[in-house]
């Protein structure tokens, strides 16, 4: 029989056929869009909303100081200093701020 004739009924030639039934794509689809996937996505942190409001807004002192607080407190140092930075950028004259950055990544470092 070619491939392009319909099987007669009673015909084993389709017998090794590994073609998945209905029910069972079906229920893989809905294990794909369960809830568990849904929770697996978080909100944005308070870090990301702090650095979305300040790339709009960025000259906010007090998303600034809170953008600092929260980073520090996570304690990435990776978060502290792309925060430092994106500050330091803004306010490129901030004593401050540059003394603030020295100083975590000393701590970072040697402590």
């Amino acid at each position: 029989m070619s491939t392009s004739e319909p099987a007669i009924a009673g015909d084993d030639s389709f017998a090794e056929d590994r073609t998945q039934p209905t029910a069972e794509i079906l229920n893989a689809l809905s294990a794909l869009n369960s809830p568990a996937k849904a929770e697996s996505q978080q909100p944005p942190s308070e870090y990301d909303l702090l650095n979305a409001q300040l790339t709009e807004n960025p000259h906010n002192p007090e998303a600034w100081r809170r953008l600092v607080d929260v980073s520090e407190e996570s304690g990435d140092i990776e978060k502290i200093s792309a925060t430092y930075d994106a500050l330091l950028k803004q306010y490129p004259n901030t004593v401050c701020a540059t003394v603030a950055a020295v100083n975590d990544m000393f701590e970072f470092f040697f402590f």
